[in-house]
């Protein structure tokens, strides 16, 4: 099949002897110049071409590769088509699928090959090593000495298996933690079932599968006597049962309800009596607000009177005034016919006079 592709896109060709120089022949630069002496020197070999059915194939590889390993498109990257028609469920357990594919392929070779390692390891330490050497396991100095292994049959070389994904293990640790808490809490540090070093232990789990690989940056070891120590303060603390706390805790509750009822009746009978007693003052102060404005109104109501008392005074003086000055336009005129009569008349007398004379 690839070969077919090969002789499609760079085919062989016959050349005449003598008529073709041959190291242009064998270049297959793109666009070289090979030089002949003949037109005709250089015979190209079809090659039919099968590309069509050499896709499918390479497609079927493909699918046959990711059955066995695991890795596909969807677990190298997130595909835009994905996100229309799959929901993120779907999605999550492809990949979960995918990497417990990959995590099986990684327990076999761990099965297959690594165990054996561990084990070659192990017996070449204890035939070699011949002095004590300290180490750390997990941030605590611990000493070894190989000479006192003398055989491996008590060793045993454990494969893990899986138990799910981070957030899977996280989530059960969670579980455990909280039914541990449930027990410590119910049956006090002394129980049968869990003591604090186990507490501290599935604590220390839980901030390693966070991704935390030193838990002691986060809380210190429980020694033997600070156990034994807080076991003993435990032994002397009150043991009523929890029936009789809770039946306390009960009525103290009880207590502590009435009383708060109490004081919550108290605080609303003295909120009403505020409230009445401002109510008293609004309606006061509304009673003093309606007193001012009917004096303000009273007030309002003489003032307009004595405006228009004033304003029909002031009406008569000017009614009066021009009673007044009409009468004595009448009187001007009235002396002043007089005035011109007599002037008449002395002009009558005059002219009858000199009429005479």
């Amino acid at each position: 099949m690839l070969d077919n592709l090969y002789l499609t896109n760079n085919s062989r060709v016959g050349a005449v002897e003598g008529q073709v120089n041959l190291d242009d022949l064998l270049n297959s630069t793109a666009g070289g110049i090979i030089r002949m002496k003949n037109p005709n020197a250089i015979v190209p070999m079809q090659v039919q071409s099968s590309a069509s059915q050499s896709f499918p194939m390479l497609e079927y590889l493909d699918q046959m590769q990711a059955k066995r390993t695991g890795i596909n498109d969807l677990a190298q990257g997130i595909d835009a088509n994905v996100l229309q028609n799959v929901s993120a469920t779907a999605v999550a357990t492809m990949t979960a699928q995918s990497q417990g594919k990959i995590e099986l392929i990684a327990r076999v070779f761990a099965d297959t090959g690594i165990k054996e390692l561990m084990q070659g390891i192990l017996h070449l330490v204890c035939k070699y090593q011949n002095e004590p050497r300290e180490i750390k396991i997990s941030g605590k100095p611990m000493m070894l000495d190989p000479r006192e292994w003398t055989n491996n049959y008590n060793v045993k070389v454990n494969v893990g298996l899986g138990n799910g994904t981070g957030d899977e293990k996280v989530a059960m640790i969670q579980m455990i933690l909280a039914k541990q808490e449930q027990i410590l809490q119910q049956y006090g540090v002394n129980n049968p079932l869990v003591t604090l070093k186990q507490y501290r232990e599935t604590l220390a789990k839980f901030i390693n599968a966070s991704g935390f690989a030193d838990d002691a940056q986060f809380m210190n070891e429980i020694s033997d006597e600070a156990l034994q120590q807080i076991q003993q303060q435990d032994a002397q603390a009150d043991k009523t049962p929890p029936e009789v706390k809770a039946a306390q805790a009960i009525a103290q509750a009880e207590m502590e309800k009435a009383k708060m009822k109490a004081q919550t009746d108290m605080a609303a009978q003295q909120l009403k009596m505020q409230e009445l007693q401002a109510k008293v003052e609004q309606e006061q102060k509304e009673l003093q607000l309606q007193q001012q404005q009917q004096q303000l109104d009273a007030d309002r109501q003489m003032l307009d009177i004595e405006t228009e008392r004033a304003k029909l005074e002031a009406d008569i003086q000017l009614r009066e005034q021009d009673l007044a000055i009409k009468e004595q336009k009448n009187q001007i005129t009235a002396s002043n016919d007089d005035m011109k009569n007599m002037i008449n008349a002395v002009d009558k007398m005059a002219k009858a006079s000199n009429g005479e004379v």
